[in-house]
């Protein structure tokens, strides 16, 4: 697997998508020989985009697992510094393929722009104690579920990012009046210092360092997300501009092809995702040992996305319906 190198991070940046893989059958002029029909296609390079998050591992097992290749693409994978530059690189064609969340996907198109999800992944285990995220507290705490959060101080990583809009959705629906919220933005790797010197009563923490979090002690999980919101959410997936969906089709096709093998491969051997997850990311071997991983499937992702996109709406995170169904490309399972 090939990576990119970019100013902008110490990681490889990536451009991620699928380019046409040109079949060629040619017409025999009279007179002329038979034509070669068993000509094999050629590999052809694309570029997809993301973050050092564990989900990748999806793509890095595609690539060396060969399920990829069999689908005629060679895969070069980098890491952006951060989620914000994705779609712009997107946009100017530097990506084929990018990573992002769901939240980011639906504002984008909100926006106009002609971003769509070709699959989805990041997706809730269905069991509560052990999934993506959670709402942790002090383990003296009186906070014990998220009914108990209204009026209290929570922090998330960024103030009406994916977590205070997934928190938001949650603790509507445990009917607290959200506005009550005093929510704090703090960066994740600090979170754990701030509830300990008791400078909010809550975080919104996300794997590896939940379970970093709770291997150390001293806390207790309030909601466990995002199973507590709904047991089969996805939160992040795939995107190509509708542009590479109208003159690439048979590229997405392929790249579809390659990411199902990883999918199905990775269900059967999540250590197989593990190995990988720790390839890309900094994540301590004990921590990568126990913590939750994406339970991702390959049905069912557009009525996934129909409810991701239901549920933000109604917190105020979106603003047109019609975006969701924009938003889910025709080939998404």
């Amino acid at each position: 697997m090939k990576f990119i190198q970019t100013m902008r991070s110490r990681g490889v940046v990536v451009a991620a998508a699928i380019a046409l893989v040109a079949a060629t059958a040619g017409c025999a002029a009279a007179g002329s020989g038979p034509v070669d029909s068993g000509a094999k296609e050629a590999i052809v390079p694309v570029k997809v985009g993301g973050v050092p998050v564990d989900v990748l591992a999806h793509i890095v097992v595609g690539q060396e697992r060969g399920f990829f290749k069999e689908a005629g693409l060679d895969v070069e994978l980098g890491y952006a510094g951060g989620s914000a530059a994705l779609v712009p690189a997107l946009l100017n064609g530097q990506y084929d393929v990018i990573w992002g969340g769901l939240l980011t996907g639906l504002q984008a198109v909100d926006k106009g722009i002609q971003l769509r999800a070709i699959a989805t992944t990041s997706c809730s285990t269905g069991v509560a104690g052990h999934d993506l995220s959670a709402i942790l507290a002090r383990a003296d705490s009186p906070v014990n579920s998220g009914a108990d959060l209204g009026g209290k101080k929570l922090a998330v990583n960024a103030i009406n990012g994916p977590h205070q809009v997934q928190n938001d959705v949650l603790l509507s629906k445990r009917g607290v009046d959200v506005a009550t919220v005093q929510y704090v933005e703090i960066p994740i790797p600090n979170m754990l210092q701030s509830l300990e010197m008791k400078q909010v009563d809550a975080v919104t923490i996300p794997e590896p360092f939940l379970t970093s979090a709770l291997q150390q002690g001293g806390f207790k999980i309030v909601e466990s997300t995002p199973n507590a919101w709904n047991p089969d959410i996805c939160t992040s997936a795939f995107y190509v501009m509708q542009k590479t969906l109208d003159d690439k089709p048979a590229l997405v096709e392929k790249f579809l092809n390659g990411l199902r093998k990883a999918y199905a491969h990775n269900a059967e051997h999540p250590e197989a995702f593990r190995a990988a997850a720790g390839s890309i990311t900094k994540i301590e071997p004990a921590v990568l040992k126990e913590m939750a991983i994406s339970k991702d499937k390959w049905e069912g992702q557009a009525a996934g996305i129909r409810h991701y996109g239901k549920d933000v709406m109604s917190v105020g995170a979106i603003k047109n319906a019609e975006s969701i169904e924009k938003l889910i490309a025709p080939v998404m399972p």
